[in-house]
């Protein structure tokens, strides 16, 4: 794991993932409860992301041809890092919006090139054994972090009356902690 770029990168993912996970399950509870917007307010802004990765997928793929899927891993996980911060900066539907459009157009750029590294990073002999193997740990990452996560959640302080505002806290800042001690070794 020292001398594989590979390795290196599987421990990076699903590290990240793991603290993504500690947050991600709770974005649609505190929408619905905390927030109290109705469906179709919620679905617009949970589809956002969606609708946004489809249209970026082909700009990130033409700009990593250019410099790299790791150069925009790393330059998208600041972005993922980031993104808890903007629910608990500000709550306003537009500004939410904002921040769903910046997180489908990070994810988007993440997942691409993160699924082009494994081909490049990999022979073509070794290729299937090594997907699965970052499939694995992808999966216990982003299980762990949930878990994590919903255990915790009910023994958060609250943060401006929001109990899941400092979760979301906590998941932007384990998220740059990772960002900044991998990221520079892969």
């Amino acid at each position: 794991a020292k001398e594989s770029n590979f390795a290196k990168f599987v421990i990076f993912a699903s590290s990240l993932l793991f603290c993504v996970n500690i947050a991600s399950p709770f974005f649609s509870v505190f929408m619905l409860r905390d927030l109290k917007f109705d469906y179709l307010t919620y679905t617009l802004l949970t589809v956002t992301v969606t609708i946004t990765q489809i249209c970026a997928f082909n700009r990130w793929g033409m700009h990593a041809d250019k410099i790299g899927n790791i150069k925009v891993i790393k330059f998208t996980s600041f972005f993922i890092a980031s993104l808890p911060l903007l629910w608990v900066i500000n709550r306003s539907l537009l500004f939410l919006t904002l921040a769903q459009i910046i997180s489908g157009f990070a994810w988007a750029g993440f997942n691409l090139c993160a699924t082009n590294f494994i081909y490049d990073a990999v022979t073509p002999q070794k290729r299937v054994r090594c997907i699965a193997f970052f499939n694995v740990f992808i999966g216990i990452s982003t299980c762990g972090g949930a878990l994590l996560g919903g255990y915790i959640s009910n023994y958060m302080p609250g943060l401006f009356g929001h109990k899941l505002l400092s979760l979301f806290l906590l998941s932007s800042l384990l998220r740059f902690c990772v960002v900044f001690l991998f990221s520079g070794k892969i």
